[in-house]
């Protein structure tokens, strides 16, 4: 099939409407309906149940409100099986007693040296050891009365009865202990509530914590931003043309945006393999980009328009080839319930189709317009 040349029609300029449009409404429901965030992002407890019977997703539901706000329940099945895959939001009470877990043990472990130092200024010889014998005993005092306080917060946050007796480090020992049994506790409870609804066959867990999450959050922003600083100045280098720079990472970024909006149309959850799939189509984007931006600016033989259309043919078939290739690992994943795959497979190939839109649609009529200029320069 012989796909027209759009570049020679006159009004060839009205085709960026298209992404732009397109940018508008993916703005639209990027701020207003925002983008849902996997459990590696926003943190929470993802629990996969096997079970060869129908579930009654609502009644699911009902039933596991009480430990979470946050409840979304999906249906999958594969060779290796059907079953149910649950997401609950962060338990808020075990969150606050994990963060003050981890700093008693922090000020378990400033409790120690402090007692260490203690001990070396009762041997010590020096003038001023008595001074900082003084300090010493007044720090420890102060951190084992700090510690005892948040150990008996974070008991009660879980709502364990269990005495904390006047030491310490035991009361340290106890809140991590408790803490242990507490999620084990939680756990043992959600699967009695799946389980009078479902009959499991098998079942997993995995858990990510609110800390853990907000890591991933942060680093996930600045894997984006580094990739797209760094890929402009290379760029730079190479096409060595700010405008032309400009309009190729415009492209890109347009493509990723235009990408983000369909994920939040279609409540495709931003994870670490959604930004994984999101990395590869910046990479994809400015390989075409470029492509496009060099046959244009830097070869003479035809017109640019027909530079630019022999350029569109190209990234046709490395669109399609992309879409082809991922679409499998679509299909595959779906068969084989590996939902890794299936989202960053979703993810290319909506980007692969964003792609060609943003660079043949924008990107092409930006560095046509350009070169369209130049022209007119030379010739005054």
């Amino acid at each position: 099939m012989q796909i027209p040349n759009p570049y020679i029609w006159k009004h060839y300029k009205k085709l960026i409407i298209v992404p732009i449009v397109l940018l508008l409404a993916s703005t639209f429901f990027i701020f207003f309906k925002g983008i849902p965030a996997g459990v590696d992002l926003k943190g929470g407890l993802l629990i996969t149940v096997q079970t060869d019977e129908n579930v009654n997703l609502q009644l699911l539901k009902q039933k596991l409100t009480p430990f979470s706000d946050e409840v979304e329940a999906r249906f999958y099945e594969g060779p290796a099986g059907k079953g149910v895959e649950i997401e609950l939001g962060i338990n808020e009470n075990i969150e606050k007693a994990d963060a003050l877990v981890r700093e008693l043990k922090e000020k378990d472990t400033e409790l120690l040296r402090e007692e260490q130092n203690i001990q070396a200024y009762k041997n010590s010889k020096e003038r001023d050891a008595a001074e900082e014998l003084a300090k010493a005993e007044k720090r420890a005092a102060e951190l084992r009365k700090e510690i005892l306080e948040k150990a008996r917060l974070a008991l009660e946050y879980i709502g364990s009865k269990k005495s904390l007796g006047s030491e310490p480090h035991d009361a340290v020992k106890t809140a991590d202990e408790e803490l242990g049994n507490a999620r084990e506790e939680s756990r043992d409870k959600i699967m009695e509530a799946i389980g009078s609804v479902i009959k499991v066959k098998d079942y997993s867990f995995k858990e990510v914590g609110s800390s853990l999450s907000k890591f991933f959050f942060a680093k996930t922003y600045e894997v984006i931003f580094y990739a797209f600083v760094l890929s402009a100045i290379i760029i730079f280098f190479v096409i060595r043309n700010i405008i032309a720079s400009v309009a190729v990472i415009s492209g890109a970024f347009s493509d990723i945006w235009i990408t983000l909006g369909l994920m939040s149309i279609l409540n495709i959850p931003l994870n670490l393999a959604s930004v994984a799939a999101i990395l590869m189509l910046i990479g994809f984007s400015l390989e075409t980009d470029c492509m496009l931006t060099i046959r244009v600016m830097k070869r003479t033989e035809d017109t640019p328009e027909i530079r630019a259309y022999e350029a569109m043919k190209t990234g046709f078939l490395m669109n399609l080839c992309a879409i082809g290739s991922f679409g499998v690992l679509v299909l595959v994943s779906m068969w084989l319930q590996i939902p890794t795959y299936y989202q960053i497979g979703t993810v290319a190939v909506m980007g692969s189709i964003v792609d060609f839109i943003a660079t043949w649609l924008a990107n092409a009529i930006m560095v046509l317009w350009y070169v369209e200029r130049q022209q007119k320069k030379r010739m005054r």
